[in-house]
């Protein structure tokens, strides 16, 4: 859009452009991602990227979520809601849900199979 301005005998010409087109997540916002817990834990910590989203205007855009990179998330599935908002005030929302998953069974199954080669264990000496 172009807006003249009449000054006397100056004109002046500014040139203002409009920006309709919302902010772009670098990771084409996934529906879905799985993590891991630490084994014998019931929680897990998930990170966000830190660069999530970028503008075709170059700015960087304010970038909001319901969850902070870096807390920790129980087993199971938690959704993530991010909102990215430009200058001009275009946005975008990127919802993926974080499946946690709890490494405590592997952990249990560990155990168990050490107990069964106690188990065989005492009773070959048992037998000898």
């Amino acid at each position: 859009m172009l807006f003249f301005i009449y000054i006397g005998h100056i004109v002046s010409l500014f040139c203002h452009f409009l920006d309709h087109e919302p902010p772009i997540y670098r990771y084409q916002c996934p529906t879905e991602v799985e993590s891991h817990t630490d084994t014998g834990h019931n929680t897990g910590v998930f990170n966000l990227p830190e660069d999530l989203a970028f503008d075709n205007s170059g700015e960087v855009p304010n970038v909001t979520c319901n969850y902070t990179s870096g807390e920790t998330l129980p087993i199971g599935a938690t959704l993530i809601r991010c909102e990215a908002v430009d200058s001009s005030g275009n946005n975008k929302t990127c919802d993926v849900t974080v499946n946690m998953k709890g490494r405590l069974l592997l952990l249990l199954l560990l155990l168990l199979l050490l107990l069964l080669l106690l188990l065989l264990l005492l009773l070959s000496l048992k037998f000898i």
